[in-house]
């Protein structure tokens, strides 16, 4: 028996691929210019409470999949893997072309590639 896939329109995983390279490419810009009225930590921590809001209202019903003894995990990483991360990327792009920014984004969010570059390079 074979799995029949999805029928979607061919044109979709272009219209998402160009949305997510607008949002992701758009936000370090948006950063630049909320650094003129507020300070690198209040739009870290926008931007970590927006975020955690909008994956809570999509998640609420896998909640209850969680064990209580996971949670204490699930923070740490959460805090360690996201809020710091995005806290600080507004103080690099404070400082920093959000262009170069968006490139050191991308080497510490995917590890794996960081040893393709650097054997391309060498």
């Amino acid at each position: 028996m074979s799995k029949t896939q999805p029928s979607h329109h061919p044109a979709l995983p272009w219209i998402m691929f160009i949305s997510l390279a607008l949002i992701w490419g758009s936000s370090f810009i948006l950063m630049k210019r909320g650094l003129t009225s507020f300070t690198y930590t209040q739009v870290g921590t926008l931007r970590v409470s927006i975020a955690a809001l909008f994956m809570s209202v999509i998640g609420f019903r896998h909640f209850k999949l969680f064990e209580r003894k996971d949670l204490v995990s699930l923070a740490i990483v959460g805090f360690l893997g996201n809020a710091i991360p995005y806290v600080l990327f507004p103080l690099a792009v404070n400082h920093l072309d959000s262009g170069v920014v968006g490139i050191f984004f991308f080497f510490f969010f995917f590890p794996p590639h960081n040893g393709k570059v650097l054997l391309l390079v060498s």
